[in-house]
This record gives C-alpha cells, sequence and structure tokens, in this order.
C-alpha cells in the first residue's frame, strides 16, 4: 500500500447520492468508490481484503482495468487523508457468467443487466481499520427476512445529483424495501425477477442516481451490517412512481465463494 495518495488517482469528477445525507467517518468502511486514471465512475462493496463486489454494466464499455483504483476510507474524495484512506490498483475483474450488457432472450430469457453482479481483485491487500473493513455477505437466512426486518436498509455511494451538480462527498440515504409486485407496477413487469430487490419511495425524490452504480444496498440486522444488494438499474434517478433496482446479493453467494477461492 502506497504511504502517499495521489488526489488525481482518487477523483477527477464527483457524482452523489441525491437528497442524501453526509456520511461520517467509520458509518460505512466498506464503501468502495471505483475509479478510471482518477475518474469516479461507479461505487462498490469491500466484501474481502481483496475483493470488491460492484455491478457488471460499470465495466461495459472498458476492455482492460489497467487505469482502474479502489479507494477506500474516503468520506470526502478530494482531501483523501493518507491516514486514512488506502487505494489499491484492480487486478482483475468476473463477471457473473450469465450477465448480459445487451440482453439475449435466447440465453435463457435474459434482459439487459440481469444478473448484474461483477468481482474486483485488488491488488494490495487491505489493511483493517476502523475505517476500512469488509462487509458481511448474506445467507439463506437473510434471504427470508420478512419485509418488516429490512425496513431500515441504507444505500451509499458518491453519485449525481438530478441537476448534475457535482460532489466529493459520501452521501447515504434511508430507504424503504419494495415488494416485487409493487415494484413490477412502475417497470416493465418481466425486468423485476426473483434475483432483483427493489427500494426506494413510490413520490420519487430521493434515490441512487449515475455514479452510485455498484454501490451497497446495506440492511442491518443484530449481527449489523449485511450486504443484500448491489445498486444497478432505474428509470432516470428518483422519478415518480418508480423504485431503485438492486442485484439481490443472497442468490450469488456461491458463485462468489468459488470465484474467490479460485483466483485468490
Amino acid at each position: 500500500m502506497a504511504n502517499t495518495i495521489d488526489n488525481r488517482i482518487i477523483l477527477k469528477r464527483f457524482r452523489r447520492i441525491i437528497r442524501g445525507h453526509l456520511a461520517k467517518p467509520e458509518q460505512f468502511p466498506y464503501q468502495v468508490s471505483i475509479n478510471n486514471n482518477g475518474d469516479h465512475f461507479c461505487g462498490g462493496a469491500l466484501i474481502h481484503e481483496k475483493w470488491v463486489l460492484s455491478a457488471a454494466h460499470c465495466l461495459k464499455y472498458f476492455t482492460s482495468t489497467q487505469n482502474f483504483y479502489a479507494v477506500m476510507g474516503a468520506i470526502y474524495l478530494d482531501r483523501a487523508d493518507p491516514k486514512y484512506v488506502q487505494v489499491s490498483r484492480v487486478t482483475a475483474y468476473f463477471p457473473f457468467p450469465r450477465y448480459d450488457p445487451w440482453g439475449n432472450p435466447n440465453n435463457g430469457n435474459i434482459t439487459r443487466n440481469d444478473h448484474d453482479l461483477v468481482l474486483l481483485k485488488l491488488q494490495n491487500r487491505i489493511q483493517h481499520t476502523s475505517r476500512v473493513q469488509p462487509i458481511r455477505l448474506p445467507n439463506p437466512i437473510h434471504d427470508k427476512l420478512s419485509l418488516e426486518n429490512m425496513q431500515q436498509c441504507i444505500v451509499s455511494g458518491f453519485g449525481t445529483v438530478k441537476d448534475t451538480r457535482q460532489s466529493h462527498i459520501l452521501k447515504y440515504l434511508t430507504v424503504p424495501i419494495v415488494e416485487r409486485e409493487q415494484c413490477a407496477r412502475g417497470h416493465r413487469p418481466k425486468r423485476i425477477k426473483d434475483f432483483h430487490i427493489c427500494a426506494g419511495y413510490w413520490h420519487g425524490g430521493s434515490d441512487a442516481c449515475n455514479g452510485d452504480s455498484g454501490g451497497p444496498l446495506t440492511c442491518y440486522s443484530n449481527e449489523g451490517p449485511i450486504l443484500i444488494g448491489i445498486v444497478s438499474w432505474g428509470v432516470e434517478c428518483a422519478r415518480h412512481g418508480t423504485y431503485g433496482v438492486y442485484t439481490r446479493v443472497s442468490r450469488y453467494i456461491r458463485w462468489i465463494n468459488q470465484t474467490i477461492e479460485r483466483y485468490s
């Protein structure tokens, strides 16, 4: 891990959660900013000392990770303190095998951005601190939690506001989990599948947005935060009558564990 941090590598453009709250130090130690030679383009969740989970569509237009960096422990990306922030080059990425960025009805009726997950391998092993720690993955018990027990969920990231003003600050937003049937009313019903989770507000106004993709949807249990979803897609940002759609992490635990074991 480098002892000094070049802020040009950390970020050039800033984007954020719509109507979010300013995150506090140590509040989201698993939050990752993924950038391409200094340009933040997606979020991620630290799930292992050398692995980050994000959205596969973030890498749709890239053919190499040569200039990819993962930034961890930051609240203000333009004022990254090397005492707290850790930066690692991304050396490889592994999208879920059935992910198809364009959709293919001949491939198991997969539509665009189904199975929207990617694992990013870090060059450097992270140092566990109060500001940089992996988040726990869900298990089948968490997947069966009632909606009532999952009401306190949080999405966090550095994404855009609706009027495209830019921010360098980590923001978060509390969002309610929405039943699949209700979510489908705001989208084409066949696009909402059992490997999705929907969250947000029918009236709109608060949501994840561009640049938040790949970031964590975290729900809380007695054991602490659990990574329930990864920001995937939505109709515009915070639009009335629609919800944010997240990839349901619990459906991919076997693939995650097998990939980490094979390529570590």
